[in-house]
């Protein structure tokens, strides 16, 4: 590789490539990892204030009902997470299991930064490959996220019609189911 005047390093095709593209993926990445540790700092500063509101202590709380609530929730995980591989592999993408596995769990840290688009950077730095396309992996998570409202709506609608709870809410609860599952 030649090194040129203009910034540039001419490659073996003679096509020349920037040297500072792989200083700024770095940089991309180092802000990503800024962003979800000042989202996770704040969301647990806000947590310790409510914990301090409540007079909580800690040494109240029962450390196997701790590890079963953890447990449960990456068991609750689990679905969605096959929901998403299987959704890779029916838009024809081929993620090894671990690594989809590692960008779903990953992915939800994004979800700690406003506007929780970070799910779908995460998500899609993590499991793009010479097997798994950026923009479609970007495009399943997507799917994904649209599907797991449908069905979090479904579950809603059916708990307020069982419990003959407020009919505008269940209607609401159905639309949008709807709206967010049609796309899908």
């Amino acid at each position: 590789m030649k090194a040129l005047r203009d910034g540039t390093a001419a490659s073996e095709g003679g096509r020349p490539q920037r040297r500072w593209w792989g200083w700024l993926k770095l940089l991309f990445r180092v802000l990503i990892l800024v962003l979800v540790t000042w989202g996770i700092a704040k969301t647990v500063r806000q947590a310790q204030q409510e914990f301090a509101a409540h007079q909580f202590a800690w040494r109240e709380v029962d450390l196997g009902w701790l590890c079963l609530a953890a447990v449960s929730y990456v068991a609750g995980l689990a679905p969605c997470w096959v929901f998403w591989h299987r959704t890779l592999w029916a838009m024809g993408q081929r993620p090894r299991w671990q690594e989809s596995l590692r960008a779903h769990w990953i992915g939800h840290l994004g979800k700690y930064i406003p506007g929780k688009a970070m799910v779908v950077v995460l998500r899609t730095g993590l499991v793009y490959s010479e097997r798994v396309n950026r923009t479609v992996a970007a495009t399943s998570v997507f799917v994904e996220t649209l599907t797991m409202m449908a069905v979090g709506a479904f579950v809603a609608a059916v708990c307020l019609l069982l419990t003959n709870q407020n009919v505008l809410l269940m209607w609401l609860a159905v639309g949008m189911m709807v709206g967010s599952g049609a796309p899908t």
